[in-house]
Order: structure tokens, then sequence, then C-alpha cells
């Protein structure tokens, strides 16, 4: 009887463990169910914070060194910050610090283009959600090689469909850049970038990421350019996580955005 007690309780404490694992595979949408709403369930996002439709509170910073074209180089550090007014309304900052060196001259180093950004979950489903926005990037380089010399309005559309069979979700990110004002001297800015990528989960601590971006130069005589990319991450915890993400450009010749190849390092917590 002295061991009964014991092998009891150890019987309870192994079922009650083994019972999310068997509610999840009985229910492949558990998962995006998780991130429904991620406001109201702080720390409860299985997508790591890579869903760009989530109306997050998140602290991110990168790392970014581009191989550009016309052998320019470029390292970039950008802090963002995405604050959750509401259940589904999010105002987002980005601040990227440069090191620039174009071949065969000297270095540039400072603050870039800061964009501020406020967005709204327009739909929200464990099947689908949409997200849309509007961005405004602020001409505050303080070097002509940091930044594009121009302020721009950009309209921003996301989009994140569950794929529960394999763990995944696919994302989509339009976005279109116009300049409104800025150096007279810089060239006008109208771009598109439509961004499609599949991020799939291994494991609750581990994810994937692949796609790629395309961009549209409408006033460089209507030239297209194509970078693809692939991610890997690992959450230490269920607020932390950190990512690499080495691309290549594919196509694009001298289109605004298209880099020769790049490696990304970042780190996020989500609030």
């Amino acid at each position: 009887m002295m061991f009964v007690l014991p092998a009891i309780v150890v019987s309870s404490v192994l079922d009650a463990a083994s019972a999310p694992s068997a509610a999840r595979a009985s229910d492949p949408w558990s998962f995006a169910r998780a991130v429904e709403s991620p406001l109201l369930m702080r720390g409860v996002s299985t997508t790591h914070g890579t869903d760009p439709t989530e109306p997050v509170t998140r602290l991110e910073l990168t790392f970014d060194h581009q191989d550009r074209q016309n052998g320019v180089e470029a390292d970039v550090c950008t802090a963002r910050f995405d604050l959750g007014l509401a259940e589904k309304l999010v105002f987002r900052f980005d601040a990227p610090f440069a090191l620039v060196t174009p071949e065969g001259a000297s270095s540039d180093q400072g603050l870039g283009d800061v964009r501020a950004q406020l967005g709204w979950r327009a739909f929200d489903e464990p099947t689908f959600s949409m997200f849309i926005g509007a961005a405004v990037i602020f001409d505050t380089a303080s070097e002509e090689t940091l930044g594009e010399g121009k302020n721009q309005f950009v309209p921003y559309i996301a989009a994140s469909g569950g794929l529960p069979d394999i763990r995944s979700r696919v994302f989509e990110v339009f976005e279109h850049f116009s300049s409104f004002s800025g150096d007279p001297e810089r060239g006008g800015i109208t771009e598109s970038k439509l961004q499609l990528h599949l991020m799939t989960n291994w494991t609750d601590a581990m994810w994937t990421q692949i796609g790629g971006s395309f961009f549209m130069d409408w006033l460089g005589g209507e030239h297209g350019g194509i970078t693809v990319d692939a991610e890997v991450g690992i959450a230490t915890s269920t607020d932390l996580a950190f990512w690499v993400r080495p691309g290549v450009g594919l196509v694009g010749d001298d289109v605004p955005g298209v880099y020769d190849w790049s490696v990304l390092v970042g780190v996020r917590w989500l609030f």
C-alpha cells in the first residue's frame, strides 16, 4: 500500500502533461488558434512573431549585412518597436543605423530613414487573417548614402493563411512606396514590393521560413527584381526568439531593394 499513493500521483501528473499534446494532435488548428488574440494571450504565439498580421507588442533588433549592386557593401542595424494600442491596433516604429561603403570610396555611417506605421488587423480567423496599415518613411538619414533622400508614403497590406496539416502558414505582404517631398536633387520613388513566405513550425521552439520578395520600380523603366531567402529560428521561451536569414538576389540590375547577397540575424522579444 505504501507504493500505491505515489504511483497514483505520478500517473496523474503524466496524464496531465500529455493532455495538451493529445489535444493538439486531435485538433490540427490548435496551433493557429493560439495566435487568434495575442494581446489577450501574452506570450502565446506559435509563429514566434513571424506572422505579419499579428498586432503584438514587441522589441526587435536585427543586423543585416548586404552585398549590394555596383560594389556597395552595407551593414544595417535596425531597432523595431511595435506597441499594441488595442486588441487589433498596433503602432510600429523602425530606426536603422547603417555603415555603407561604396566601391572605391570612404564609408558613411549614422542614422538611416526612420519609419512610423499604424495598422489594424482587419480580419482574424485561424484559417485566414488580414492586416492593413499605412506608414511614413521620413528623410532622416544623416548621410546621403544612408537613405533615399525622400519622404515616402507606404500603404501596407498583409495576409496569413494556415496549412494545419503541415503546421505551416503562408504569409503575404504588399507595400507600395511613393515619395512626396525631400531632397529636390534626388530622384522620385514609385516602387512596389511583394513578399511571399512559407513558415513551418518543426517543434514548439524551432521554425523555418522560405520565400522571396518581388520588386517593381515603376519610375526606372518598369524594371523588376527578385530576391529569395531562407530563415531558421529558435525560441528560448514563449517571449524570446533568435533567427538567421541568408538571401540572394536572382533578378534585377539596379532595382532598389535587390541585393547580390545578404545575411540577417535577429532577436525578438514579445510582450
